[in-house]
C-alpha cells in the first residue's frame, strides 16, 4: 500500500511537472512566432542611449495582429523582448498571453489608467517573473551594478516613436500596501520620490530625470519578502519617428 501511494504521488508530481513545461513551452513559441510577425529593426551600432530614428513599418503588423498592443519593449543582450499590452483592467493579461490564449505566464502589460499613447506622467508596466527568464524574468538581473552597467536603458517602440527608458533605480516595493505614483504635484514632490527610490535602489547611476520627464515603472514579483515587488524606474528619451 505504501508503494503504490508513492507511485501514485510520483505521477501526480510527473502530471503537473510536464503541465509546467508545456505552458513554458507554449508561452515561448507563442512570443517567438510574434517577434518574426512583428519584426522591430532597430541599428546594432547605434550607442544604448543615442536618440535614433526608427523605421516604424511594423506598425501595421501590430495592430491587425495584436490590437491591443501599445509598444514593444526591448533590452538588447537579454531576454526581455515583448509587446506591451493594455487591457481594460489589469487582470486579463496576468493569465493571458499577448495573443489572448490562456496562459499563467501572461504578458507585460501598461496599466489600464495609463495613457496608450505614454503621454502620462507615470507609466507602470506589470509582468511576471518567471523563473525560464521570459517575461520580466529578466529584471531580477538589476540587483546587481555589473547588470546595469551592462545595461542601463532599455527600448521602448510605439506607433508613435521610438524610446529609450533611462534606468534611474531599481528598488522594491510592498505589494500589499505600497503603490506607484501616477503623477506629481510640482517639481518638489517628483524630487521627493526620485531621492526615496534612489536612496533604496539596488544600483547606483548618474543619470537624474528633471521636471516634465515621463517616468516609467516597471514591476514585477521578487522574493524578499511576502508580497514583494521590484520596481525599476526610469525616465523615456523619446527618438523621432522616420
Amino acid at each position: 500500500m505504501l508503494l503504490g501511494a508513492c507511485l501514485i504521488a510520483a505521477a501526480v508530481c510527473l502530471t503537473g511537472l510536464l503541465h509546467e513545461l508545456a505552458t513554458y513551452r507554449s508561452a515561448r513559441q507563442s512570443y517567438a512566432a510574434l517577434r518574426q510577425t512583428i519584426s522591430i529593426p532597430m541599428p546594432d551600432d547605434s550607442p544604448p542611449l543615442q536618440e535614433q530614428t526608427v523605421d516604424l513599418d511594423w506598425v501595421a503588423a501590430a495592430k491587425e495582429t495584436l490590437p491591443g498592443m501599445t509598444a514593444w519593449l526591448r533590452c538588447e543582450g537579454t531576454q526581455l523582448d515583448y509587446p506591451v499590452m493594455q487591457a481594460v483592467d489589469n487582470k486579463f493579461y496576468l493569465s493571458h498571453l499577448a495573443d489572448g490564449s490562456p496562459n499563467k505566464l501572461g504578458a507585460l502589460f501598461l496599466d489600464c489608467a495609463a495613457e496608450s499613447d505614454w503621454s502620462s506622467p507615470v507609466s507602470v508596466i506589470y509582468g511576471h517573473d518567471m523563473r525560464d527568464g521570459q517575461l520580466f524574468g529578466s529584471l531580477s538581473g538589476y540587483k546587481e551594478q555589473s547588470y546595469y552597467d551592462a545595461h542601463p536603458s532599455i527600448s521602448l517602440y510605439t506607433p508613435q516613436k521610438a524610446y529609450q527608458i533611462e534606468l534611474l533605480a531599481a528598488y522594491l516595493v510592498d505589494g500589499t500596501s505600497g503603490s506607484y505614483p501616477i503623477g506629481f504635484a510640482d517639481e518638489a514632490g517628483m524630487a521627493d520620490y526620485l531621492n526615496e527610490v534612489r536612496a533604496q535602489s539596488f544600483f547606483e547611476t548618474q543619470a537624474r530625470a528633471v521636471w516634465g520627464d515621463r517616468l516609467v515603472i516597471l514591476s514585477t514579483c521578487t522574493y524578499e519578502f511576502e508580497n514583494a515587488r521590484l520596481a525599476l524606474v526610469g525616465r523615456l528619451r523619446a527618438a523621432p519617428a522616420q
